[in-house]
């Protein structure tokens, strides 16, 4: 059954269905369920990486005071020619 209602600021009226419209769809697929499980693999992954570095960086040994590790062992100047080989 079809109902029309007017709404005063509408050019056209609205139409309203009685009848409940029921879902077409069925479970969410295996695909899905997969996507999702990996998903979550990939997440319990990287949290253990995470945990590994910073246990990694707690147990690091204290750099020397005052020299900045970025730069550590850089010598300024001209750099020495790369051999032959390029490496």
């Amino acid at each position: 059954m079809l109902l029309t209602t007017y709404r005063p600021f509408s050019h056209f009226p609205r139409q309203i269905t009685s009848e409940v419209r029921l879902s077409t769809q069925g479970r969410p697929s295996i695909g899905k369920r997969q996507k999702e499980l990996s998903r979550l693999e990939k997440a319990r992954e990287k949290a253990a990486e995470r945990a590994r570095r910073a246990d990694e960086r707690k147990n690091r040994p204290p750099g020397e005071p005052g020299v900045d590790p970025d730069i550590a062992g850089v010598v300024p100047g001209p750099q020495p020619p790369l051999d032959e080989s390029g490496a």
